[in-house]
């Protein structure tokens, strides 16, 4: 025999006391307070622990193209986090946005080269570079190049501790001038060895694509990502390496255009660190790239 239930009133919400006999198919269902307003999958409790929120869209479906270069759902949702694991960039996101750097300023035109990750870890290896004369045939116009550094490349971070595949920094490789400035968001007061090995072999190799030597210097004027940002972000090294990217193509454009090329140098100015604890926002520069991505996600589905 069912027992007759008795309810009460919760916030102008009912709610059943748990079953105390057997149960009966007439039995009326628990009402659910919800937790957040349609829409989501999040609305009740039931939904909200981990691993139980029913996924919508595949995360690793592609959200859009660029030349080649592809963004999936789960890249475009890691961009503008700055709390938890996923604060750090991809190398898809890195080499998107360096795409789009390289069209909106026309590097092609300009002898400025923005190398992808894939070909940064590539020539970051000891041994011998295959395909070399592609390689070559790719950057004999360039005079300046810029190649992504991830601290997996050697296997090693940048300082020697902590988890390989976290942290991304920058060479700017300057031909006319021989030299090859490296830049790190995290440096203090040295590079590890290993390190400096994965700086030294890709300085090396691109010099023998031409032919060339180049002295590799420690930019010790780089600002820290962490000192001299707007914004708390622990995952701030690719916001960094793009906006540092983009403000050296962004002047060199300009340079260039004006006919002031040999004024040119990739050394950063003493004055820097001061500069970036003004303008730098790792929170700001996430979101502009999202909204950049958005945008042309727009227009080229309506194209």
């Amino acid at each position: 025999m069912v027992r007759e239930h008795q309810f009460h009133s919760v916030d102008e919400t009912r709610v059943f006391p748990p079953v105390l006999g057997e149960y009966h198919r007439t039995n009326l269902p628990l009402q659910r307070r919800p937790r957040n307003l349609f829409p989501g999958s999040k609305r009740s409790y039931e939904f909200h622990s981990p691993g139980s929120v029913i996924t919508l869209i595949d995360s690793k479906a592609i959200y859009t193209r660029l030349s080649g270069n592809i963004l999936t759902h789960d890249d475009i949702q890691k961009i503008p986090l700055r709390v938890g694991y996923d604060t750090w960039f991809t190398d898809q996101i890195l080499d998107f946005i360096f795409e789009m750097i390289r069209q909106v300023y026309r590097t092609d035109e300009t002898g400025i080269g923005i190398i992808d990750t894939a070909t940064g870890q590539l020539l970051s290896g000891s041994g011998d570079i295959a395909m070399q004369e592609e390689y070559r045939e790719m950057l004999e116009d360039k005079n300046w190049i810029f190649v992504p550094i991830n601290d997996a490349y050697g296997q090693t971070d940048s300082s020697g501790q902590g988890v390989p595949g976290q942290h991304w920094s920058l060479l700017a490789i300057d031909r006319p001038n021989r030299k090859a400035h490296y830049v790190d968001s995290t440096l203090s007061s040295y590079v590890s060895y290993g390190f400096g090995m994965v700086i030294d072999n890709i300085a090396r190799n691109l010099g023998n694509f031409y032919r060339e030597q180049y002295e590799v210097l420690i930019d010790v004027n780089a600002p820290n990502q962490s000192r001299h940002n707007i914004a708390r972000d622990p995952g701030a090294c690719g916001p960094y390496v793009i906006y540092m990217v983009s403000l050296f193509v962004q002047s060199m454009t300009e340079k260039i255009h004006t006919g002031n090329a040999n004024s040119i140098g990739l050394s950063l100015h003493h004055f820097a660190p001061q500069h970036f604890q003004q303008t730098f926002d790792s929170g700001k520069v996430r979101q502009q790239i999202l909204n950049t991505i958005e945008d042309y996600h727009r227009r080229s589905k309506a194209n």
